[in-house]
């Protein structure tokens, strides 16, 4: 999705879920909510802290008809890139979710790309740089190789999935 298309989904979105759950997310959402991350608009802290905080089977609901397949690049025009694994769901604090769930959205987002698109992913993202000891060994079971998490700061004794990484808005969009 191109930045400019952004504000459309939005619209869009908060059309679906109607003033009641918009007002009701905007006033319990904390002032301070992702603010450490920058390049976050301030609809996009509001879209999140509906979707992982305040109403997140409201949200599964509205976008469930979205998660179909959809047409990727052919795969000789990515072949040259490194596909990654980010999640099934994409949940902010996925390090509190159970073993079990953290495993699945790891392991349903490989299988959709190994499976649907025949990508082979050793590479990842962590989900807004949250995860634990037991995240790290999901994804050293499902073959993972690098990971990165979701600030650009270098930490010494950290794994091979635990590295920096810079956040493509603030190479592209600034």
């Amino acid at each position: 999705m191109t930045r400019e298309r952004i504000p459309d989904f939005y619209e869009w979105f908060w059309n679906k879920v109607g003033n009641t759950y918009l007002v009701y997310s905007a006033t319990d959402m904390p002032d301070d909510f992702l603010k450490q991350y920058d390049f976050y608009t301030d609809n996009d802290r509001l879209y999140r802290y509906f979707r992982d905080i305040a109403y997140p089977k409201a949200h599964e609901t509205i976008m469930k008809p979205l998660r179909q397949p959809i047409e990727l690049l052919s795969l000789d025009k990515i072949k040259h890139h490194n596909v990654g694994l980010h999640s099934y769901s994409h949940p902010n604090r996925i390090s509190q979710l159970s073993e079990v769930e953290q495993f699945d959205e790891y392991y349903f987002n490989k299988k959709w790309l190994d499976v649907d698109y025949g990508i082979s992913v050793i590479s990842m993202s962590h989900p807004m740089g949250d995860y634990s000891k037991f995240t790290l060994e999901a994804l050293s079971d499902l073959g993972i190789k690098i990971g990165f998490r979701a600030d650009a700061i270098m930490v010494h004794n950290r794994t091979d999935l635990e590295l920096p990484r810079i956040d493509i808005k603030n190479l592209i969009w600034k």
